[in-house]
């Protein structure tokens, strides 16, 4: 896993697999998961980071783990 935070634009990438990444959904506005073909998670991009959430990121998780 690899976490990368951009203070100047409020965003967070949390990476979870170097699967390659077959397509996005978005889970909230400001939430969006990377996804692998076979539907398990790559990544989580985050906006306004700093007003999300954390209940929302959990849901996020929980929702695509696999």
């Amino acid at each position: 896993m690899n976490i990368d935070f951009d203070e100047m634009i409020d965003a967070l990438y949390i990476k979870l697999s170097d699967k390659l990444i077959e397509t996005s959904q978005e889970v909230t506005p400001d939430i969006i998961v990377d996804l692998a073909e076979d539907g398990t998670a790559v990544g989580l991009d985050i906006q306004h980071v700093s007003m999300v959430s954390p209940a929302d990121v959990a849901n996020a998780l929980v929702r695509y783990a696999q």
